[in-house]
C-alpha cells in the first residue's frame, strides 16, 4: 500500500529534513528562521510595529551634568535688564550689572552695579551706589569692587565733555576706598591682577591702548600704558603669574603682553571673522586661552603655540548664543531659544540644559569652582543653579 507523505513545508521554512519524531528541523541556520512547529511561527510584522530590538545608540544629547535650581533673586524693583554677572573668587559676593534704573537714558550712559551677599543673598547697601560706564572688576584678594565712570563737565569751549573717574568700594565696610575725585583714564574692559595691586583697562583717550594703574595708593597712579593693538580692546585678563596679561581686540588678535616692559610676548591672529571677541578666559595654569568670536570658538595654547577650535553652528545640535566660559576653561554656557545649556569648551559636546521659556536669558557666570552657575534675564531676574556632574 503506498505511503502518504507529509505536504511540503511553506516556502519561508525553505530546506528542512524530516526526523523520526515527525518535527521539521532546519538543515542550515537562518537568521530569520523560527525553529519549531508551524503553529509557533511569528505573525507577519506591520509597518507601524515597534522594533524587535531597541537600537544600541544612546540619546542624541546625552546629559552628563544637571542644572539644579537653587535660588531666585530680583535685582531691582524696576526690573532692569541684566548685562553681566560675576562671583568674587571666594564666592562671598555676587555682582550684577544692569541698565540704569530710569525710564530715560542717563546722559553719561551710566549702568548700575548691585552686590549681593552670596550666603544670605541679601543685597548689600553701599554708602554710595556703584555707578559705571560699562564694566566692573572684583579684586581676587580683597572684597573690593572697582567701577569706572564719566562725570559730565563743560570744557573751555563750552562743550559738554566727560571726565573719567574711578571708584573702588569696600564690600565689607560698605564704604568707598577710592573716591572718584581725580581723573583716571580707564574704562571697560577691566581686569585685576592676581595679587589685586594692579587694575588694567582700556584707555579713555585711545581705546586701542591698555592702561595699568596701581590701586593701593592715593591718588591712583598710572603704572604703564600699552599700545600694541590696532583697534578697540574688548577684553583683558591677567595671566595667573601676574607677570603678563592677555587682551583681545577688534583688530582680530589676542596678545600676551609683559606687564613690566609692555612688549608683546606672544600673539594669536584670529582667522577673519565678522564678529569681535565676545568671551575670553585663561585657564588657571595659563596653558589655555579660550575665546569666542561670534560662532567661532578658538583655543590657543601660548606655551606650545598650538591652536584649535570649531564652529558652534556645525557642532551644536541646536542654535546657541555664548554667554560665559568657566574659570577652568572646561565649560561654555549658551543661551538657547528655550532657555540655556552648557557644553564642553574644548570639544563643544552637549552637557546639560535648562528650559526657561518665561524669560530671555541675557547674562551668565560660573563660580570659580564651576559648581554653581548664575543666569540673569531681560526683566532683571537672577537665578542660581547648582551644577551637578
Amino acid at each position: 500500500m503506498p505511503s502518504h507523505s507529509e505536504p511540503p513545508p511553506p516556502d519561508f521554512l525553505q530546506a528542512t529534513a524530516s526526523t523520526g519524531s515527525g518535527e521539521l528541523q532546519p538543515t542550515s541556520p537562518s537568521p530569520n528562521l523560527c525553529v519549531g512547529s508551524v503553529a509557533s511561527l511569528p505573525s507577519p510584522r506591520r509597518w507601524d510595529d515597534p522594533p524587535a530590538v531597541e537600537p544600541s545608540e544612546g540619546p542624541e544629547n546625552p546629559t552628563s551634568l544637571l542644572l539644579v535650581p537653587a535660588r531666585r533673586i530680583q535685582t531691582f524693583a524696576t526690573r532692569q535688564e541684566v548685562l553681566r554677572l560675576a562671583f568674587s573668587i571666594d564666592h562671598s559676593f555676587l555682582a550684577v550689572l544692569t541698565t540704569y534704573s530710569s525710564q530715560h537714558q542717563h546722559p553719561d550712559d551710566w549702568k548700575m552695579v548691585s552686590v549681593f551677599d552670596a550666603r544670605s543673598w541679601q543685597q548689600i547697601q553701599l554708602s554710595q551706589p556703584p555707578r559705571t560706564s560699562g564694566d566692573f572688576a572684583l579684586s581676587p584678594r580683597q572684597p573690593l569692587l572697582a567701577t569706572p565712570f564719566f562725570v559730565s563737565a563743560f570744557d573751555s569751549s563750552g562743550s559738554m565733555a566727560g571726565t573719567p573717574r574711578l571708584e573702588i568700594h569696600d564690600l565689607v565696610t560698605r564704604k568707598r576706598r577710592v573716591k572718584g575725585e581725580t581723573p583716571v583714564p580707564l574704562k571697560a574692559p577691566l581686569g585685576y591682577s592676581p595679587d589685586g595691586t594692579l587694575l588694567a583697562g582700556a584707555s579713555t583717550r585711545d581705546p586701542s591702548r591698555l592702561v595699568i594703574v596701581r590701586t593701593g595708593q592715593w591718588p591712583v597712579q598710572i603704572s604703564r600704558v600699552i599700545a600694541t593693538h590696532m583697534d578697540h580692546v574688548t577684553h583683558v585678563v591677567f595671566m595667573p603669574d601676574g607677570n603678563s596679561l592677555v587682551s583681545a581686540s577688534k583688530d582680530g588678535s589676542i596678545r600676551m603682553t609683559s606687564v613690566a616692559s609692555g612688549r608683546t610676548l606672544r600673539k594669536f591672529e584670529v582667522p577673519p571673522t565678522r564678529f569681535p571677541c565676545d568671551l575670553l578666559e585663561v585657564s588657571p595654569d595659563g596653558e589655555l586661552v579660550a575665546s569666542v568670536w561670534g560662532r567661532e570658538v578658538h583655543l590657543w595654547y601660548p606655551t606650545t603655540g598650538v591652536t584649535g577650535g570649531y564652529n558652534l553652528a556645525t557642532i551644536r545640535p541646536t542654535e546657541g548664543w555664548p554667554l560665559a566660559i568657566s574659570s577652568d576653561c572646561q565649560l561654555l554656557c549658551c543661551r538657547t531659544e528655550l532657555g540655556f545649556d552648557v557644553c564642553g569648551m574644548v570639544d563643544g559636546l552637549f552637557r546639560g540644559e535648562f528650559v526657561a521659556e518665561d524669560t530671555l536669558v541675557t547674562a551668565a557666570a560660573f563660580s570659580h569652582d564651576s559648581k554653581q552657575l548664575v543666569v540673569g534675564g531681560y526683566t532683571g531676574g537672577v537665578q542660581l543653579f547648582n551644577v551637578v556632574t
